[in-house]
């Protein structure tokens, strides 16, 4: 990523991001969370680059473009499902990187497995509120997919 975008989607979003690091759950928690937190900014940051009028490059506005269309209501419950999945993966993770027994490990695996499957058969019905972040934001961007 360029420095230029780097510092706008800084200068939106006020906050300190750190790479996403592969062996730690904490770290896709983290990278999924800040993400659902600051989408409003984000997706304003990607409008910004569209705009050739502010200098952006055909490739930046090209590539801010194609990551606009991918933000519709499908996008939003998979960042909510993975928000949710990934708070008690770490949680889980983290207990078990502790003087766990064995059997108290075994209850902490049962009981994510069950909050998965919660999570699962939850379905479609967890995620009508999504549909209003997505009109939210198709109120500022017209080629919104919703």
């Amino acid at each position: 990523m360029s420095t230029l975008r780097w510092e706008a989607l800084l200068d939106c979003i006020k906050m300190t991001l750190k790479r996403h690091c592969d062996t730690r759950w904490s770290s896709r928690r983290q990278a999924v969370a800040a993400l659902q937190k600051n989408l409003p900014f984000v997706h304003k940051v990607l409008q910004h680059m569209i705009d050739r009028a502010n200098n952006w490059t055909a490739d930046t506005a090209s590539g801010a473009r194609i990551l606009l269309r991918q933000i519709g209501y499908e996008f939003l419950c998979l960042l909510e499902t993975w928000s949710e999945a990934l708070v008690k993966l770490d949680c889980t993770n983290k207990s078990l990187q502790g003087s766990a027994t064995l059997d108290v490990a075994s209850i902490l695996l049962s009981g994510l497995a069950i909050n998965i499957q919660h999570l699962r058969d939850e379905g479609v019905h967890k995620y009508a509120g999504q549909s209003q972040k997505c009109l939210r934001l198709n109120a500022h961007q017209k080629q919104f997919h919703c």
